[in-house]
């Protein structure tokens, strides 16, 4: 199986400071099944081996929190893929992923924008907390550098969390309510059907509400049928007449669609085609 990702960000315009959409693709990953949570691990692995490869270049920023997995968490505001189940769970796994990791980079975001005395402090102090949970300086340094490495990545991260609520005391209330949110776009195709199939409820609704009778209705040969017998004076059961308007369509894009059934039929065998 193989799986396709890309993102979509805004970027200021060189020459007018204007947002504009930019979408870049990150790639093609092969990956062993279609779950969820394979998909998840896929795309973030292609998007901070991108980042790493950024870091690595010329134009790397030494800033940790600038192209990070926090950052891109704390950055992420949608995800759209189609209507499968799958990437409805996709949403679900990335939006717990999202929560997590947002909370460590906006509070580290918090602590690296103090004074550098307060900061070294502050992580100061949790270091010297660290070194006597564990037993002091002597069982500190006994430690094997990789797992110490480990203790000590830790008690930053914590510190770090630790500053979440004062940051996010700081944020507008319209950054507060969508600050966890991690909406699904769904299928642009999709969305581009429903906007016109609203447009065309919306004009539909607008005959009634100015007064004025709808679109000639083009009903199949049996609603034709009943609608024929009613106007001509004929006692049609309601349920019937009910049913036989409701299901005729009357409108540009269905006339348009009849032709088409009528002069270029999928099936050939049906339509008139080439004969007009």
């Amino acid at each position: 199986d193989f799986e396709a990702g890309h993102v979509n960000y805004m970027l200021p315009d060189p020459q007018t400071g204007e947002l504009k959409a930019h979408t870049r693709y990150i790639g093609v990953a092969r990956i062993p099944d279609q779950s969820s949570g394979t998909i998840k691990k896929s795309l973030l692995n292609q998007l901070i081996g991108a980042m790493e490869t950024f870091h690595r270049s010329p134009l790397g920023n030494p800033d940790y929190l600038r192209l990070s997995e926090p950052f891109l968490a704390l950055k992420l505001r949608a995800s759209h893929g189609d209507h499968a189940a799958t990437q409805k769970k996709l949403n679900h796994l990335l939006q717990g992923w999202k929560e997590n990791l947002s909370r460590w980079a906006l509070g580290a975001l918090c602590l690296f924008g103090k004074p550098v005395n307060e900061r070294e402090g502050l992580i100061h102090e949790a270091k010297e907390e660290l070194i006597r949970q564990l037993g002091g300086e002597v069982v500190y340094q006994s430690i094997p550098p990789d797992v110490r490495d480990e203790h000590d990545e830790t008690c930053l991260r914590e510190l770090e969390e630790s500053f979440f609520e004062e940051a996010f005391s700081k944020l507008s209330q319209e950054e507060k309510d969508i600050f966890f949110d991690l909406p699904f776009a769904g299928c642009n195709m999709h969305k581009d059907l429903n906007l016109t199939k609203g447009g065309v409820g919306a004009m539909m609704a607008e005959w009634d509400s100015i007064g004025e009778g709808r679109p000639t209705l083009l009903p199949n040969r049996d609603n034709a049928n009943v609608l024929a017998a009613a106007e001509s004076g004929q006692e049609i059961p309601e349920q019937l007449l009910d049913r036989a308007t409701e299901r005729s369509r009357g409108s540009g894009t269905w006339a348009t669609t009849t032709a088409g059934h009528l002069f270029n039929n999928a099936n050939t065998k049906k339509g008139h085609h080439d004969v007009y």
